[in-house]
């Protein structure tokens, strides 16, 4: 009679062992989908963050009268801050130029559209200031269906006249 308790005693624990290794397996599969679809957020956030950075890199089509002739959109944006009359060589002020072109240029790199995978869009353009934290912004821009969810990444300029930073943030509305 001992020998047959002792026996099932085994099977008992031989099943739970199965038991445990499968709802881990379990676990671990319901894991790998959740992170799975979390970094493919954070990759897309990160696309719009290297677009902002690359975006203020960029050379503008406005020559704002320094070497070199055509200035880089984080000039373009210092300028516009800092001295809003300021022109580019076409006559319009670099604060116009700013709010012609970035639109345009969203809409080329992320296709804005209502039947595209983009749907809408906003640009911010802010200085913070270094002492008191405080922000303003100077430039702003939304188009589209801006509802659902959404992307974004932003860029820091330092100020040239090192008062605090300009912030320039994109916000991508994805279509559902």
């Amino acid at each position: 009679m001992k020998l047959f308790n002792s026996n099932k005693a085994q099977e008992e624990m031989v099943g739970f062992a199965i038991l445990v290794v499968v709802v881990a397996v379990v676990g671990l599969i319901f894991l790998a989908i959740s992170l799975r679809s979390s970094s493919s957020n954070e990759i897309s956030s990160l696309l719009v963050q290297q677009f902002s950075e690359s975006f203020i890199t960029s050379t503008s089509e406005c020559n704002l009268g320094t070497w070199p002739s055509l200035a880089s959109f984080a000039t373009v944006f210092d300028s516009c801050y800092n001295n809003p009359s300021s022109k580019c060589d076409s006559g319009k002020s670099s604060c116009s130029y700013l709010n012609e072109s970035i639109p345009q240029i969203i809409n080329s790199v992320w296709k804005i559209a209502p039947e595209s995978a983009f749907n809408g869009a906003t640009y911010k353009v802010i200085f913070k200031d270094r002492v008191s934290g405080d922000e303003k912004e100077y430039l702003s821009k939304s188009w589209g269906n801006r509802t659902g969810d959404s992307m974004g990444g932003e860029s820091i300029i330092p100020d040239s006249r090192k008062r605090g930073n300009i912030i320039f943030r994109v916000i991508i509305c994805l279509n559902k």
